[in-house]
């Protein structure tokens, strides 16, 4: 194998047709495989280990408890429990796994608790 270059345009060298421009035509996945050229690589999703892991799954359970009464609060009616409990959920996990859906939630709710003109 010769040395390869790469440039400064694209940044990709192909070994039988040499440099690869963006406006080129790139290799068939063949030719790249032959030519010893990879793809794109993936990268493993890394996943928590140990206490980290068991910390993340708590998380989730308070998570799920904190929405679920939320709900339940919004079934009995108690639409004002039902914004703080999203509300408290979001303090303590604003980028957690249920956060999205609780501002959609306290939302919707704060919608419907605005009295509508038909309502007067």
């Amino acid at each position: 194998m010769g040395c390869e270059q790469t440039t400064p345009e694209s940044g990709l060298f192909h070994r039988r047709t040499g440099p690869i421009s963006p406006n080129s035509e790139k290799p068939k996945s063949s030719d790249r495989t032959r030519s010893g050229i990879a793809g794109p690589k993936i990268r493993a999703r890394e996943v928590p280990v140990g206490g980290a892991r068991q910390s993340l799954q708590s998380n989730l359970a308070e998570q799920n408890d904190l929405f679920t009464s939320a709900m339940a609060a919004e079934r009995q009616g108690n639409l004002a429990l039902a914004i703080a409990r999203l509300e408290t959920l979001l303090a303590r996990f604003p980028d957690g796994s249920l956060a999205e859906s609780a501002r959609a939630e306290v939302a919707r709710l704060r919608h419907s608790k605005m009295p509508s003109a038909t309502d007067f």
